[in-house]
């Protein structure tokens, strides 16, 4: 198995939860403050400090990325598990990365204005290939673990079982 830690696991879920939020809390308040009847130097005020916080967030999470590849990453590419899922998040992350830095750095309005889209889309977006890869790294745990339960207690396992992950009462269940 390639699991990460208890703790690691947790802060990068933090994280991820951290920008989420704080980017569509930004967003509504960047582009609905009229219709939320907000005041416009309110929703400035807020949004300013919503991109600190997101800013801070991003910087942890490039970090926490950074700690994915030597083990994480490297292990489950071998493994051959969960690579395409995988793959598709790293690929995510670093577009995030990427018009992240445009965002602070670009000088041209017009690029900043095709990169907030993007950087907004690709960010609302990200949790859910995040959270299918999580899922099924989990399934993929439980289905081991019962497997090896199945040996110790004796059950059969038959090849082609043992294969899917499935025992031979999880089988006959359907």
């Amino acid at each position: 198995m390639n699991n990460l830690g208890l703790v690691h696991r947790r802060v990068i879920y933090a994280m991820v939860v951290a920008l989420f939020f704080t980017g569509v809390a930004w967003a509504v308040l960047h582009y609905l403050n009229e219709v939320l009847g907000v005041d416009a130097r309110e929703a400035l005020a807020v949004n300013a400090t919503l991109m600190k916080i997101h800013g801070g967030a991003a910087m942890i999470a490039l970090v926490l990325v950074g700690t994915l590849l030597p083990r994480h990453v490297r292990i489950g590419w071998k493994l051959g598990r969960n690579s395409r899922s995988g793959v598709l998040v790293l690929a995510l992350c670093s577009v995030l990365a990427a018009s992240g830095y445009l965002l602070y750095y670009a000088g041209a309005e017009v690029v900043r204005y095709a990169t907030s889209w993007i950087h907004l889309g690709v960010g609302v977006a990200l949790p859910l290939p995040l959270a299918v890869h999580v899922w099924r790294l989990m399934r993929e745990r439980h289905l081991a673990r019962a497997v090896a339960r199945a040996v110790e207690t004796g059950e059969g396992v038959d090849q082609s079982a043992f294969a899917t992950g499935r025992t031979a009462r999880m089988q006959r269940a359907g």
